[in-house]
């Protein structure tokens, strides 16, 4: 196993908390809002389209209900 290089561990462990500072600022009522509205197209049996582009369309491309 190779040892990682100790600049490249310092920047993945500021990455990770940066990521986790972004997520606290993410408004739970949003997201709440947002499943609730998944939730009833689903129940309605209607469609869901998710797209991206680049990295984000691989992220749609996996998207399941």
């Amino acid at each position: 196993m190779k040892l990682i290089n100790k600049d490249l561990k310092k920047n993945i462990i500021e990455d990770y908390y940066l990521k986790l500072e972004l997520i606290k600022q993410i408004e739970k009522k949003k997201i709440q809002k947002t499943i609730d509205i998944i939730k009833k197209t689903l129940k309605r049996q209607n469609t869901i389209f998710i797209c991206g582009n680049g990295g984000s369309a691989s992220t749609s491309d996996h998207f399941q209900c």
